[in-house]
């Protein structure tokens, strides 16, 4: 920024420094790290990547790993269905007056809603890994350290209280 210009400038030709430049650079969000969107992109796409960009390697491993399993699970009940599947319909262009197939139907139907319940458990598992990431970045750049110094005087506080009585 050339001499003259912005806050500095404004305070050197002895004016009042507009709205936007009294800002104090403290305030403004430092670049940290990756975006907490980005990571929720990243943990949406592929279970962990999120986590694995924060530096949180087990974590990482721990919902790459589930969520792996999860869709293994999805994909061995499609393959039961699928199997059943057939054979109904074999039997149907077969036998059609079979008494196999309202048993054979009625075992379609359930494993039609385990797949489905399966299919669930990997969105949320997913939705979880992404949400994740999410709140972890926005955390990375929270100053855990606390001054006991700067807390306030123990009548300044305000407080909750919870009582059980018998």
């Amino acid at each position: 920024m050339a001499p003259g210009y912005g806050a500095a400038g404004a305070q050197e030709r002895g004016e009042a420094a507009r709205p936007a430049e009294r800002v104090a650079a403290d305030s403004l969000r430092a670049a940290a790290g990756p975006s907490p969107q980005g990571v929720l992109v990243r943990s949406l796409l592929v279970p962990g990547w999120g986590q694995w960009t924060l530096g949180h390697r087990v974590k990482a491993g721990l919902f790459a790993a589930t969520s792996g399993a999860l869709v293994a699970w999805t994909v061995a009940a499609q393959r039961d269905l699928d199997r059943v599947s057939s054979r109904l319909a074999d039997l149907r262009s077969t036998a059609p007056s079979s008494s196999q197939i309202p048993a054979l139907r009625l075992r379609q139907q359930n494993l039609a809603a385990r797949r489905n319940t399966r299919v669930l458990w990997v969105v949320l598992a997913v939705a979880g890994a992404g949400l994740d990431a999410y709140v972890d970045a926005h955390l990375a750049t929270f100053d855990a350290d606390i001054d006991p110094a700067a807390a306030p005087a123990p009548g300044d506080a305000i407080g909750l209280t919870w009582r059980w009585r018998w």
